[in-house]
């Protein structure tokens, strides 16, 4: 499929910026993993894929689709829909995983998705938010349908952590 061309102004994506989409790809050759997700033109397949290659302080811009994913991030980010074509980003636990895991000491953003069906033993079936983390849902964001077996169904935040919600 034809992957759109990324909107140039305000709202366009910066240069630090790791793009998913669900028609993308993770691949590695003899041990290498060759895909940067920084160009609009090459996406990543994968949310962790593209967290992974990321530094602190870019931003992983997803296409919107449907992903079934559970997600670590131990380093500074914003997640944003990378366009808007009328259809929504999910990340989606399917009620068998939780959703994301923020890491001790990050801040990160989220922007125009749903976090759904996130199931967690313990706590945090949406979102565990790690000791002193910073977690802030912007506009757009709704975080629904998750359970934990213990504490905070949707987020949980750990000693330190803090929430904001911006519309």
């Amino acid at each position: 499929s034809q992957l759109p061309e990324l909107a140039v102004g305000p709202s366009a994506p910066s240069a630090t910026s790791r793009y998913v989409h669900p028609d993308g790809w993770n691949t590695r050759y003899y041990g290498i993993w060759t895909n940067n997700c920084a160009a609009a033109n090459d996406p990543c397949k994968t949310i962790q894929y593209a967290v992974n290659r990321a530094s602190s302080g870019d931003t992983i811009a997803l296409a919107p689709a449907w992903y079934s994913e559970a997600v670590n991030v131990s380093k500074n980010l914003t997640f944003v829909r990378w366009y808007d074509d009328g259809d929504l980003v999910v990340v989606d636990g399917g009620t068998v995983r939780r959703n994301f895991v923020i890491g001790s000491s990050v801040t990160v953003s989220f922007s125009n998705m749903y976090i759904q069906n996130g199931k967690a033993s313990d706590a945090g079936g949406g979102i565990l938010v790690d000791t002193n983390a910073t977690v802030t849902l912007r506009s757009g964001t709704v975080v629904v349908s998750n359970a934990s077996d213990l504490h905070g169904g949707g987020i949980y935040l750990q000693s330190g952590s803090s929430l904001t919600m911006e519309s």
